[in-house]
């Protein structure tokens, strides 16, 4: 589908591409007829989708979970709030620990999968076994957009129950992940997942898996909505650099045949026998590269002054 768009008339042309261009024609009060067979193909605006195209020509799909872990955010004074929790809570003489909690108002999917582990251990800490318990402690820590949209969740059940309550944290977690989270996020583990040069093997590994079990949580996810064994081993090797793979093929090492553990043992031997790659800045090697044309410059001419005075019987 093309869009043709005048900019001073501010009119949008869709077609077909089996549409005849020659009869198709545009009418204005004030504007004179024209054919759009006769606009080039250079002043034509055509749609594309939201995914931006590689080098390579393939689109890159944005994770939900991305690789790249999240930096640790400092808490601030009355953006969190101090919980005092017990180890045994049905123990009086239970040893005692504080749990700071950040409020949670907006943020990542996965800041939320964090600040909700933190609520989990609040509510086993504290001893909120029932549900008024429970949502009187979800709107202490709430804030913003999500705790508005926990509110009006929770205005559609009569009782504040615990499956009455599950019910609104489902809702409040489709409200923080966008639309088809779970599908994106495991098209872009089965086609693009890639090792990062400066993450290392375990590092790598251990982050995969880490994302492998956060898709149960997922909106409309189950049990059942994390990626096989089998199928995780053969996205690593994938993922690994094409001299591992060759080195895997050499020595007959199928990841799928063998454990997790084994496949971190063996990457971990090739990363040991690789030299570590002196990383240059494209800036840097251009500056030395017209530095090093300057200098040569220079040095032609002062040889060919220092010939012509040789060559000066005078002099």
């Amino acid at each position: 589908m093309i869009k043709v768009i005048n900019f001073k008339t501010k009119l949008i042309i869709i077609f077909q591409p089996s549409l005849n261009l020659d009869s198709l024609c545009i009418r204005h009060s004030n504007v004179t007829p024209f054919n759009c067979a006769s606009i080039p193909l250079s002043k034509m605006k055509v749609s594309t989708n939201h995914y931006s195209p590689t080098s390579n020509g393939c689109c890159q799909i944005v994770p939900i979970v991305p690789m790249q872990r999240p930096e640790k955010k400092d808490l601030t004074k009355g953006n969190y709030v101090t919980l005092k929790c017990k180890t045994h809570p049905g123990d009086r003489d239970s040893a005692t620990y504080d749990l700071p909690i950040p409020y949670f108002k907006s943020g990542t999917p996965e800041e939320f999968f964090k600040w909700k582990r933190n609520v989990e251990k609040a509510i086993s800490g504290q001893g909120a076994t029932d549900g008024p318990s429970k949502y009187t402690l979800m709107c202490r820590l709430l804030g913003g957009n999500a705790l508005m949209d926990f509110n009006l969740k929770a205005e559609e059940f009569e009782t504040e129950t615990n499956p009455n309550f599950l019910e609104v944290i489902k809702d409040l977690t489709r409200h923080v992940f966008p639309i088809k989270a779970l599908q994106t996020q495991k098209r872009f583990m089965r086609r693009f997942l890639r090792k990062p040069r400066d993450m290392k093997t375990r590092e790598y590994l251990s982050r995969v898996c880490e994302i492998n079990k956060m898709l149960v949580h997922f909106p409309t996810a189950d049990q059942d909505s994390r990626l096989p064994n089998d199928e995780m081993l053969d996205l690593l090797e994938f993922g690994m650099p094409s001299s591992w793979q060759k080195a895997m093929i050499l020595q007959d090492f199928n990841p799928v045949d063998h454990t997790m553990a084994e496949l971190v043992s063996f990457c971990e031997r090739l990363e040991l026998t690789e030299p570590e790659l002196e990383k240059r800045s494209p800036k840097n090697e251009s500056s030395s590269s017209s530095s090093s044309r300057k200098k040569r410059k220079v040095v032609f001419q002062r040889d060919r002054d220092t010939n012509l005075k040789g060559d000066c019987l005078l002099h």
